[in-house]
């Protein structure tokens, strides 16, 4: 069985492609063009989310290329952020998928689809703190706003019918955008069998990933929760201004012996943080968190100056220090990272709990270092602090 994975963002790819792995699939997230031995789940991160659109097309273009003859999974963000009517059209024209079903319910993390609206802990998703994403403010949570084709909404009523009138009514609507209204594990369950040896697209964040390959393989996954090397000291970086992450981080620091390095745009401090470097004797018993100011980011250029001088700093402390782990809040700030380090593939093992997934890094710098990536919005107040247990 030969799967190809297309993702927009570092962290939902590998959200995404540790489902495969825990159905016993080596699971590779490329990170760079070079050929690479093939393994059964290959995974493309296009990093389009902030590009523009027509590059956001072409990178689509390419990678339905490049993982051609493969059965396709389109990774898309479960609260709607990226360019996804452009991505998926894109996927739709370069492919023999006729159909897109769009699926960004994660029912454990309180995600879900009623009626063609997206619902986030019980509320309408343009009530919840993503209306304030910098870069993809939600204003809306009627998922057929942010696509410009027929749509159609599947009621709950036709989702539970059973696989056979399901996937009838899948194939046979006039619409090329599907949207199931999800409300739990077994409604994505449902999905999964009806758009099996379909010419229908399956589009959705990772709990769909989970339910079709689920499907496909038919075994048991194994959910045994990982142990890594999570001792110190171990290398936080954060670029994430989502306030889950902000308080994740505020656990961590009041429960661990951290060392905390914050990044601004400020040449001269930016300096002095690289030439004050703790000494490899203070790191016996301590961490580093590297992380970008709480308050928001108010310019492109901001924004991507923080960016370089987390990954700039990360780089400097992997080439000197001994460091066991490496973990990563935001997908941007992931992907800055993995660019600077010269990273060519991720190894997808696992992950530590639902939505924290764990690989190690091939190629380039910190060759073999463990690396757990964690989305902005996901995750408790202890998600950090209890991975070093």
């Amino acid at each position: 069985m030969k799967i190809g994975v297309i993702a927009d963002d570092l962290t939902g790819a590998m959200d995404t492609g540790v489902q495969f792995a825990k159905y016993g699939l080596k699971t590779v997230l490329r990170l760079d063009n070079r050929n690479i031995p093939s393994q059964e789940v290959e995974i493309i991160n296009t990093d389009s989310r902030e590009t523009s659109v027509d590059l956001a097309r072409k990178r689509m273009f390419d990678a339905v290329s490049s993982l051609r003859g493969r059965l396709l999974f389109k990774k898309i963000d479960s609260t709607l952020r990226g360019h996804l009517d452009a991505e998926i059209t894109t996927i739709l024209n370069a492919s023999s998928f006729q159909k897109a079903i769009i699926c960004p319910a994660v029912i454990e993390q309180g995600r879900m689809v009623l009626e063609a609206q997206l619902w986030i802990d019980e509320q309408p998703l343009h009530k919840t703190a993503f209306a304030h994403d910098p870069t993809w403010p939600a204003h809306t949570s009627r998922i057929q706003d942010r696509f410009h084709g027929d749509i159609a909404g599947i009621p709950l009523s036709v989702v539970r019918s059973g696989k056979t009138n399901l996937r009838t009514r899948l194939q046979f609507s006039k619409e090329h955008i599907l949207v199931p209204s999800v409300t739990s594990g077994t409604d994505l369950v449902h999905i999964a069998e009806a758009i099996i040896s379909t010419n229908i697209l399956p589009c959705g964040a990772f709990a769909l990933a989970r339910a079709w390959i689920a499907v496909l393989t038919n075994r048991e996954p194994n959910n045994k929760k990982l142990r890594t090397s999570m001792r110190h000291p171990v290398l936080f970086v954060s670029g994430s201004h989502h306030p889950r992450t902000h308080e994740q981080l505020r656990v961590l620091i009041n429960s661990q012996d951290i060392i905390e390095i914050v990044v601004t745009t400020n040449a001269p401090e930016f300096n002095n943080h690289v030439s004050k470097m703790p000494k490899l004797k203070e790191l016996q018993n301590k961490s580093i968190l590297i992380r970008s100011p709480i308050e928001d980011v108010l310019s492109n250029k901001e924004k991507s100056a923080i960016q370089n001088g987390l990954a700039t700093i990360t780089k400097s402390i992997i080439e000197t220090y001994p460091i066991n782990a490496l973990v990563v809040c935001g997908g941007d700030t992931a992907s800055s990272l993995l660019r600077v380090l010269s990273s060519e593939t991720i190894n997808i093992h696992g992950e530590i709990v639902p939505g924290f997934p764990f690989g190690t890094l091939q190629g380039g710098i910190g060759e073999n270092l463990p690396i757990l990536t964690k989305a902005g919005g996901f995750g408790t107040p202890e998600i950090l602090t209890n991975s070093f247990n």
